[in-house]
């Protein structure tokens, strides 16, 4: 593992892009930290956070409740362990509303990425360099910056991903017990939180599991080297386990309810994966060329600039490293495509890859031509300034959904604790339940 030691000789831009992008992050967290999570997708956040509520409120903590289709009130989704985080969190700070509470974990799990991947790029020679980079970059994200201070597992699942590509690195580099015990752990967990954001980080792993093999293909009949590899594909397998197990004792659940059948796995098989005739369509290339790159980065222009550059800067395995990237970017829309489709919020279980492969190029070319890298800095920030402006801001500022909060807190003032109400026009949304403090059908 390679290591940089801090002196005065620092490449002192890194430490300005590092800290602009950690300041930029947690000034969203911070401007929209009292507000309702009634803004982009809050029936997402409004069903995460509801499941939360009646967890504190003495529900079961495994089969947990969404109390908005009726009786039984169990409708599991995720394995809740952010909800679980956000419970406890929010009982040991109780000057927090449960809302803010959420934020703050989200961000937490956001800012802990950092940690795993500062894991991965230290094994390059100039780890520290391409870590500061890339992390400040990324923290700069206008879809990270935004959606990691909202009320979404999306941020924990993210991070148990990149730990488990962490710890998969170091148990190639050197084999342990504990070292399998952190990759297995992490895969399980990262599956089981969001199946949806893990697959693109298994495909990472494949293709690092890949090039060790390449690389030890000498050593690869020695009794050690295969066990190795062995321990490798158990990981693998029991993250697949968890997911099956979780899903079948979920759509066990489920199915107690007349209306929760509807939403089985199998029930929603189309709706996970869309169809071959979606994974063709121009709307899928829409997504993937223009509007996921404009959430992540601000415009598809910063990666062709990217691309550009990379094509008449990088060495063969630079390129490499960089079009791995973009692939393990672009593999999640064609397995989970309707849902790519319909959420933007899905984009940051994969976008990442694209935010780390610019920000790669901009760190290659820091190292040969610190010009150029500024200038792809340059467009790089403002890129991802005008996308967050464009996209993202007005939800921090503008009121959202203010009806269904005097809904709410109508029912709330008029109605009992125990009391179930029947909302008409709410499909199965959690905003008014959850708002409310009431459960619905």
């Amino acid at each position: 593992m390679y290591t940089e030691k801090c002196s005065s000789q620092t490449f002192k831009p890194e430490w300005i892009i590092f800290l602009a992008g950690l300041a930029f992050c947690l000034t969203q967290l911070v401007i929209s930290f009292s507000n309702p999570i009634m803004e982009q997708y809050s029936f997402r956040q409004t069903q995460t956070a509801i499941s939360t509520y009646w967890m504190i409120k003495g529900g079961p903590w495994v089969a947990y409740q969404t109390p908005v289709i009726g009786s039984p009130w169990s409708l599991p989704f995720e394995f809740p362990f952010y909800q679980w985080v956000v419970a406890v969190f929010a009982k040991l700070m109780p000057f927090l509303s449960l809302d803010e509470a959420g934020r703050v974990v989200s961000e937490i799990f956001f800012l802990c990425t950092l940690w795993p991947l500062w894991r991965i790029t230290s094994y390059h020679r100039h780890g520290w360099t391409l870590f500061l980079i890339s992390s400040g970059v990324l923290m700069c994200s206008p879809i990270y910056a935004f959606w990691s201070r909202g009320f979404m597992m999306e941020s924990a699942a993210l991070l148990f991903s990149i730990w488990f590509v962490a710890a998969l690195i170091d148990f190639l580099t050197k084999p342990s017990a504990c070292g399998f015990a952190e990759m297995a752990l992490t895969a399980v967990l990262a599956a089981a939180i969001k199946i949806t954001t893990f697959v693109g980080f298994s495909f990472a792993g494949a293709l690092i599991t890949l090039y060790f093999m390449y690389r030890d293909r000498a050593a690869f009949t020695i009794r050690e080297q295969i066990a190795k590899y062995v321990c490798v594909s158990l990981a693998i397998a029991l993250s697949i386990l968890a997911v099956w197990g979780w899903v079948y004792y979920s759509d066990a659940l489920k199915s107690e309810n007349l209306i929760g059948r509807l939403y089985t796995g199998q029930a929603l098989k189309t709706w996970n994966f869309g169809t071959s005739a979606q994974r063709k369509s121009l709307a899928l290339l829409q997504v993937i060329f223009v509007r996921a790159p404009s959430e992540a980065l601000g415009s598809w222009l910063v990666v062709a600039a990217a691309t550009a550059l990379a094509l008449a800067n990088l060495k063969r395995a630079q390129l490499l490293i960089y079009f791995s990237l973009i692939t393990l970017y672009l593999a999640p829309f064609f397995v989970f495509t309707n849902l790519h489709l319909v959420h933007h919020y899905y984009q940051y279980a994969n976008s990442i890859f694209l935010v780390l492969a610019v920000g790669y190029i901009a760190y290659v070319l820091s190292l040969k031509n610190r010009s150029v890298a500024y200038a792809l800095l340059a467009l790089i920030f403002s890129g991802q300034m005008y996308g967050y402006l464009k996209h993202f801001h007005q939800d921090l500022v503008l009121p959202n959904r203010e009806q269904q909060l005097l809904v709410a807190d109508n029912l709330r003032s008029n109605t009992r604790t125990k009391d179930v109400f029947i909302g008409f026009g709410l499909d199965w949304s959690s905003e008014v339940p959850y708002y409310a403090e009431r459960r619905a059908l």
